[in-house]
């Protein structure tokens, strides 16, 4: 009975993230008795970021799930945190691609290739 119910609940919650072209490639979901977990990346599957109102519609559509009591979020670009009835939505900065460089004799020893011996 359980599997069944678990399976019921999954649907649902995938049905959701579909109808709001979430791109499941870059998320992942687990739905265990009442709650909801979401791990990864969010964002629509052309690629484009959500803005704050679509992921408070996704949020507010997953609480008609008479069954889900929790939803969590473990996402790489967004901080989202729910209490009771009220939820914050964030961006997380991105972090940056290079790190900074102190010294710019060592930035220039790290540029020059390795002779061959």
């Amino acid at each position: 009975m359980e599997n069944t119910s678990r399976q019921d609940l999954n649907k649902q919650v995938k049905t959701i993230l579909v109808r709001r072209f979430v791109d499941l490639t870059m998320l992942q979901y687990s739905c265990s008795q009442n709650t909801v977990n979401f791990i990864g990346h969010l964002r629509k599957y052309t690629g484009e970021d959500y803005s704050f109102h679509d992921i408070e519609a996704i949020i507010r559509e997953l609480r008609t799930i008479s069954q889900l009591r929790f939803i969590r979020f473990k996402l790489d670009n967004w901080d989202i945190s729910i209490e009771g009835n009220s939820f914050q939505i964030q961006t997380k900065k991105r972090a940056s691609r290079f790190k900074p460089i102190g010294d710019k004799e060592q930035a220039k020893e790290e540029e020059k290739p390795e002779e061959k011996k």
